[in-house]
C-alpha cells in the first residue's frame, strides 16, 4: 500500500502545478477555423440572395437568432418563415454588406466555438456597423450555427432607429 501512496501523491501534486488553460486560451484548429469561416460566408450569401431555406440549412435544429432590430426567433422552421416574410418586404436599398473576417474565436470544447465578427448594414439611414457573435457546433464532422446574435453599438445613429428611449 505504501508503494502506491507515494507515486499517487507525486502525480497529484505535479498535476496541480500544471498551468490551467481556460477556454479563451485554446486556439481553434486551423481546419475548423476555416470551415467555420466558410459556414458564416455561406449563411451571409443566403441572406444576400434572400434564400431563407439555404440560411437555415446551415443551422442546428434548435438554433436561436437574435437579429439587429431586436427580433428573437427560435427553431429552423420559424426562422425560415420569418426570413421569407422579411425578404419579401425588405427594401431594395437595405442589405447586409460584409466580408466574413472573424475578429476572434473562442473554443468552448472541440465541437463548440464562439466567433465574433463585424458586419455592415446598408439601410435608409446609411451604413450601420453590427457586431455579430455566432456560436457553432460540430455534428458528425460538419459545423452548424446554434446561435446567431447581432448587436448594434448604441450610438446617435442607432438611437434614431431604436425602440429604446433616449438615455439623456
Amino acid at each position: 500500500m505504501r508503494r502506491l501512496v507515494l507515486p499517487l501523491i507525486v502525480l497529484v501534486s505535479s498535476l496541480m502545478m500544471l498551468p490551467s488553460t481556460s477556454a479563451q486560451d485554446i486556439g481553434p484548429d486551423p481546419a475548423d477555423a476555416e470551415a467555420v469561416r466558410l459556414l458564416l460566408r455561406r449563411t451571409m450569401e443566403a441572406m444576400l440572395e434572400k434564400d431563407a431555406h439555404a440560411f437555415v440549412s446551415y443551422c442546428d435544429d434548435y438554433v436561436s437568432c437574435f437579429f439587429y432590430d431586436g427580433t428573437l426567433i427560435r427553431g429552423k422552421k420559424t426562422i425560415e418563415r420569418t426570413l421569407d416574410d422579411y425578404f419579401s418586404r425588405r427594401p431594395e436599398g437595405e442589405v447586409v454588406k460584409l466580408e466574413v473576417v472573424p475578429r476572434s474565436y473562442r473554443v468552448l470544447s472541440p465541437d463548440i466555438m464562439m466567433v465574433d465578427w463585424p458586419a455592415t448594414i446598408q439601410g435608409p439611414e446609411g451604413l450601420l456597423t453590427v457586431n455579430t457573435l455566432t456560436t457553432v457546433r460540430k455534428t458528425k464532422g460538419k459545423w452548424y450555427i446554434t446561435s446567431f446574435l447581432e448587436s448594434v453599438p448604441y450610438t446617435a445613429q442607432s438611437r434614431a432607429s431604436s425602440r429604446l428611449p433616449d438615455r439623456r
